[in-house]
């Protein structure tokens, strides 16, 4: 009996364990899009995945609008990555090196968080 306890125990906190051995790499400057990037994350990430955004400060032709929509053009929206797909009980790092822009975390979803109007 303790070994079927035991045997259903482990089999069952297996399935706990968090998938953070593989990093979702992303390049903004290539994937110049909002809706591109979004779009990659639902496909291509998995929650706990390492979310890893790299690209330019001055890259001001990244467009905010969504897909087939008139662009709205700016730079590349950092802080939005991080607060709608990072998780914030774990390290969210900021890294620059010259022009160059990295962020990585664990990715909370591969859905964005909603927005809670006032």
């Amino acid at each position: 009996m303790k070994k079927l306890i035991l045997i259903t125990g482990i089999l069952l906190s297996t399935s706990l364990w968090a998938d953070m051995d593989n990093v979702c790499l992303i390049s903004a400057d290539y994937k110049d899009e909002n809706w591109v990037i979004k779009e990659h994350i639902k496909e291509k990430c998995e929650r706990n995945n390492i979310l890893s955004i790299v690209g330019t400060m001055s890259n001001t032709n990244f467009n905010y609008a969504e897909k087939d929509e008139e662009p709205i053009l700016g730079t590349i929206p950092y802080d939005y990555f991080v607060t709608y797909y990072c998780r914030f009980d774990r390290n969210v790092n900021d890294m620059t090196d010259g022009d160059f822009r990295t962020i990585s975390c664990v990715l909370y979803d591969n859905e964005p968080r909603t927005f809670i109007p006032d």
